[in-house]
């Protein structure tokens, strides 16, 4: 502020302040500044979209070098859904900014909960860094609130950035995300060098990608015969002792993985999605307009996250007829969550789902209709390759429409593929049973093939078959999809 005003100011030395802050200063040197994005987790609602955060490092008042975390976050406190919505989108809920040590969040992220972290080195003068330092301890006396839509971590930590480069602001979006703030940085040129801290099973997926079959078998051969660990390759060696806590013994070191460029988190779509097509069913064709407040679907450019996902958060779809001009509300998810990780000899995870909405179902005439809807699903995925995986998932749930509530259960079995040309197969084939109290139950087959021309852009074609004992109902529709 000074420099930039030009005023005429005497220095000041921590010394002048309270005991407080001089400890700041001495133990929270910021000789450097780092942007750190953690990847994507599952298992957390608050990090089902990673987390952002800054870390700044240097030598300490002792001349020990130390780095810190500069985070913002919010604590869950409750396991009901509608709780939690309704503290984290309307209420708001307590929001701590604390400065810790990294090692306790790398720690954290990569050894506990297996997530990669991305460290972006951040070109800054000296007087931006410092200017973030004096306001970071001002921030200790401020009440934050944390809203999930509007205050989170992502919208701090660019607010923070913006004291080194305003232009950042201008890459504000509807909703704010992690991934946003890491592209935000990099489209104004803030990002100086890249290093990734990767976690063991990010390592594993990268050898699953490069490794053939024969070489995977070479492993499981020399995991079971010692001797013929040394005319490994040096992948196939870094697989062996990712999956065998014994090669330490019999490898003298492990191979280096540049993971700067792999599932880059700046290349994913942006989170935000405005959606309009065509859909024709027995004769009758209707506009479909969907908006999506922030998340991604099974049938979008998933190829930047780990595994194969689903987080909706606020998705709205419109079906308006051209027969009659009717327009009617098809679909609201609130909240929807879909995870597909494969499961192998070494990892052998689940797969799950979980929605809370308003959506179709077919009753016994086959005709759609909307209801309130809470289900979940578990089971498994398997990837036969890097392009091709096979998912299943058996669960239940409850369906009403203020008349009638009803319990009823599925089994769901789908494949997802990547195809050539930045192109996506994803099939499903559901069996239902009660979905709708008048509805004994149905078999319903979707598919879809999707095209992305550009990071941001998406076309689709959608073909479903619904049967029961009496009757089937086809429907095929065409959409074009922008994310922003």
């Amino acid at each position: 502020m000074k420099r930039a005003l030009k005023l005429v100011v005497e220095d000041f030395s921590p010394s002048d302040c309270d005991e407080r802050f001089s400890k700041y200063i001495d133990h929270v040197p910021f000789d450097r500044l780092e942007l750190v994005f953690a990847s994507e987790v599952f298992s957390s609602s608050s990090s089902m979209m990673g987390h952002i955060f800054l870390k700044t490092s240097g030598k300490n008042y002792r001349n020990v070098p130390v780095s810190h975390s500069l985070a913002y976050f919010t604590e869950i406190t409750t396991l009901n859904p509608i709780t939690l919505i309704a503290e984290s989108l309307v209420t708001g809920m307590p929001g701590f900014f604390t400065v810790r040590p990294f090692e306790k969040d790398r720690h954290q992220y990569v050894d506990i909960e297996e997530r990669n972290l991305w460290q972006f080195t951040l070109s800054a003068e000296a007087e931006s860094i410092e200017l973030i330092r004096l306001h970071l301890w001002e921030l200790k006396d401020t009440d934050l609130v944390y809203y999930f839509q509007s205050f989170n971590c992502a919208t701090l930590t660019l607010e923070l950035l913006a004291l080194i480069k305003p232009d950042v602001l201008d890459e504000r979006r509807l909703f704010v995300s992690p991934l946003d703030v890491v592209k935000a940085a990099r489209d104004t040129g803030l990002i100086n060098t890249t290093n990734v801290i990767a976690a063991d099973k990010w390592l594993r997926y990268v050898l699953d990608d490069q490794l053939s079959s024969t070489e995977k078998q070479q492993v499981d051969d020399a995991i079971a015969d010692r001797g013929i660990v040394a005319s490994l390759s040096p992948l196939q060696k870094q697989y062996f002792s990712l999956i065998d806590e014994r090669a330490e013994v019999v490898l003298q070191g492990n191979f280096v993985f540049d993971l700067s460029k792999y599932k880059h988190p700046a290349k994913t779509p942006q989170d935000s999605v405005f959606s309009v097509g065509l859909s024709s069913s027995d004769g009758q064709v209707a506009l479909i307009s969907r908006f999506l407040a922030a998340g991604h679907s099974l049938s979008s450019d998933n190829r930047q996250y780990l595994h194969e996902s689903e987080l909706v958060m606020g998705n709205i779809v419109v079906e308006t007829s051209f027969e009659d001009a009717e327009t009617k509300l098809r679909e609201f998810a609130l909240y929807s969550v879909r995870t597909l990780p494969p499961s192998t000899q070494i990892d052998p995870s689940w797969s799950g789902e979980l929605y809370l909405g308003y959506r179709p179902s077919f009753d016994s005439s086959l005709s759609s209709r909307s209801q309130g809807e809470l289900s979940f699903g578990f089971g498994k995925t398997l990837s036969f390759h890097k392009d091709l995986r096979i998912f299943s998932l058996v669960g239940g749930g409850l369906g009403s429409d203020f008349n009638d509530t009803n319990l009823f259960g599925s089994i769901k079995v789908g494949v997802i593929a990547d195809l050539i040309l930045d192109s996506k197969f994803v099939s499903e084939l559901e069996w239902a049973s009660h979905k709708l109290a008048d509805s004994p139950g149905y078999i319903s087959s979707q598919s879809s093939i999707s095209w992305f021309p550009a990071q941001d852009n998406a076309v689709a074609i959608h073909y479903s078959v619904t049967k029961n004992e009496l009757m089937s109902k086809n429907e095929i529709g065409l959409t074009y999809s922008l994310h922003f």
